[in-house]
């Protein structure tokens, strides 16, 4: 302010100077404004780009809490004092990280508590913090286990899995029951992870109806589960739901070893497989270069499956038998575009491919033509148009599969040849139980000479749809001699 005065009284004693009138006044503020809007603009877009800055890339060093002044500790005592049992957590966490010496006596008392809740947490602390060399601590838990509410004995159980067998025992009996108390054992096992644990929930990853916690569990064990993981999904034999969900556990994780893991089964035989593996990665983060091999790979192999079943389309008639086999054929294609923008969307912008196949399968051509054109810039015309065949609007089966068959062969087959493939699949191709069952289904009526004795090879099935078709077939035509 006192310079901008200064500057006023000198130009009052210039305009006496000079003798000028009020048009100079006039100019001099004029040309004063502008200086000022450009200086103000030019700030403001400064300010956008440091509040960008530091938004997105803001580092904060976590550091642990001091409870070492009679503040903190009031503080930490009226959390534990509040009847909010997240308060309660909170304020337990903040004693922990600041490696309090009041830590196992408050946990004692947890233990000993009315409040099933607080039982429970006292438990969790016990095992997350390693308080088992504490006075009091390892008898009070292991008294939880006889404790009457099943959430407080299970969270004991996993709590001591890796030290007491009465633990490991009672948690394994709990994961292996009903869904309520595998439930109930899969959060206490996320709560208290453990080496213990991992065998188990892998075992438990084949099961269909494995609880949703299940892959709460696997996430927090993703560190100890690696080594087993990589063997796993190594072995073309191991469930596929297992395999799938190692992949999807690793992702969510996010762990170096993980990742790698993740990329190495992107051109996965189990299409599935290599899907769960490119989601895995889109959850954890991960970027794929567009030129990676691999990558490149498995895009091609997704417009390969399509073709097939294509070509397999294209041989079938109206036969009301078929028409399972054709719902299973029109599933596979429309899986095998949804791994292709799964992949694509490792290596480029998510959002401009999730929008470009949606452009794809709009009803107005100029939507589509549109879509096409913003993929093509965004992937390239190779995988624009495979994911154009493979989405389909606006294009007959004929259309798509001449189109498919300029980056991937077509195959001189017969429909016979075609059946005995998916049904046997002695090569693991097609790896879908569904569409082998779809197969079976119509085998009576498009290859009678040859139903019972390729359904007889699939009776022993570990798929029970495919198995029980394969018996259906079995009991149905009678072998040819």
């Amino acid at each position: 302010m006192p310079i901008a005065l200064g500057f006023v009284g000198l130009l009052l004693i210039l305009q006496d100077a000079l003798n000028l009138d009020v048009r100079a006044v006039v100019l001099v503020t004029i040309l004063l404004t502008v200086i000022w809007t450009v200086m103000a603009v030019l700030a403001y877009r400064q300010y956008g780009a440091n509040l960008r800055l530091v938004l997105s890339r803001r580092a904060w060093d976590p550091v642990a809490l001091r409870m070492d002044d009679d503040l903190s500790r009031a503080a930490v005592e009226s959390l534990l004092a509040s009847g909010d049992l997240h308060d309660a957590e909170t304020a337990l966490d903040a004693l922990v990280d600041a490696d309090s010496p009041e830590v196992p006596r408050l946990v004692v008392s947890l233990l000993s508590s009315a409040d099933p809740a607080r039982r429970r947490l006292g438990a969790e602390v016990a095992c997350t913090a390693h308080l088992w060399d504490s006075p009091g601590v390892p008898e009070g838990v292991e008294h939880l286990l006889g404790d009457g509410d099943r959430a407080v004995q299970l969270s004991a159980a996993a709590a001591l899995a890796g030290r007491d067998e009465r633990g490991q025992s009672l948690w394994m009996e709990a994961a292996g029951g009903d869904t309520a108390s595998a439930r109930v054992a899969l959060e206490a096992a996320a709560r208290c992870p453990d080496p213990f644990f991992v065998p188990h929930l892998v075992e438990l990853g084949a099961w269909p109806s494995a609880p949703a916690e299940l892959l709460d569990a696997l996430v927090v064990h993703a560190e100890h589960l690696l080594p087993l993981a990589r063997w796993m999904l190594g072995e073309p034999d191991a469930p596929r739901l297992t395999r799938r969900r190692l992949l999807s556990a690793l992702g969510e994780a996010g762990i170096p070893g993980g990742r790698a893991l993740l990329v190495e089964h992107l051109d996965d035989e189990d299409p599935s497989v290599a899907e769960a593996a490119a989601r895995g990665l889109a959850a954890a983060g991960h970027r794929e270069s567009p030129d990676t091999p691999r990558l490149a790979r498995a895009v091609t192999s997704s417009a390969g499956r399509a073709s097939r079943c294509f070509q397999v389309l294209s041989l079938l008639d109206d036969d009301e038998a078929c028409e399972s086999l054709r719902h299973a054929l029109r599933d596979e294609i429309a899986l095998s575009a949804q791994r292709a923008e799964v992949l694509l969307s490792l290596a480029h912008e998510p959002k401009a491919i999730a929008a470009g196949v949606a452009g794809l399968g709009a009803d107005a051509e100029h939507d589509r033509n549109n879509a096409l054109e913003m993929l093509e810039v965004t992937a390239g015309r190779r995988a624009a148009r495979m994911l154009q065949a493979m989405t389909g609007a606006g294009l007959d089966d004929a259309a798509r599969l001449r189109l498919l068959g300029e980056y991937c062969p077509l195959e001189a087959r017969l429909l016979r040849d075609w059946l005995r493939e998916i049904v046997v699949d002695r090569d693991r191709y097609w790896h879908e139980p569904w569409l082998q069952a779809c197969a079976l289904y119509a085998l009576p009526s498009l290859l009678p000479a040859e139903a019972h004795s390729l359904a007889a090879k699939c009776v022993e099935s570990a798929d029970a749809v495919v198995a029980e078709t394969a018996r259906w077939v079995v009991g149905t035509v009678a072998p040819t001699v």
